[in-house]
């Protein structure tokens, strides 16, 4: 029995050895080859922990201002308020225009975050800032704002999609809510 399960374990992986190389000649490249030694079962976070974007790394010169723009996209066919903040050490220096949007089914908005660091400041200081997007879901940015000798005015864009989560996956808590959290959907005109 186990002579066979070995023959048969040989000939899988000859299998993928001879699609890999055919693959490599790129014969068949727009299929995705399966691996044997490696497993995709890595978990991802928690349903209750945010949506991580990022990390955004912006080099200014001292004295100078920098920008971060999230264009947010209300993905869901309810009306959404989403509420930008910011926290950390450097979150007193954060100007945020508008703090909050509220967004019709799938309409886009565009929210503005700068940082203008002190001209006095030594170069290599670091301002970091952890942007949180609350809307649907939970979103978080960890934006890093450093002062060096060379670069200027810099604005970085990251694209926020706020989507409900409707997709079962085999690793998901049955106690999870997949659909928009109450405290931020707009029905009628009202929040619910």
């Amino acid at each position: 029995m186990t002579t066979t399960v070995d023959r048969i374990a040989d000939l899988l992986e000859r299998g993928v050895g001879v699609l890999d190389s055919l693959a490599s000649r790129s014969m068949i490249s727009n299929m995705q080859m399966p691996r044997l030694e490696s497993c995709s079962c890595q978990i991802p976070p928690p349903c209750w922990m945010p949506r991580e974007h990022g990390p955004v790394t912006t080099h200014v010169c001292v004295g100078s201002t920098s920008t971060l723009r999230l264009r947010i996209t209300n993905c869901s066919i309810e009306s959404s308020k989403i509420e930008i903040q910011a926290t950390g050490a450097a979150a007193a220096s954060v100007q945020i225009d508008p703090a909050s949007l509220s967004l019709t089914p799938l309409e886009r908005g565009v929210v503005g975050l700068s940082l203008k660091t002190d001209i006095a400041e030594a170069v290599g200081t670091e301002h970091e800032v952890l942007v949180w997007i609350r809307g649907c879901v939970d979103h978080v940015v960890r934006w890093t704002v450093k002062s060096s000798r060379r670069g200027s005015d810099c604005c970085h864009e990251l694209e926020i999609d706020d989507c409900p989560d409707y997709v079962h996956h085999w690793y998901d808590h049955f106690y999870c809510p997949r659909p928009c959290r109450h405290g931020n959907r707009v029905i009628h005109g009202s929040h619910v």
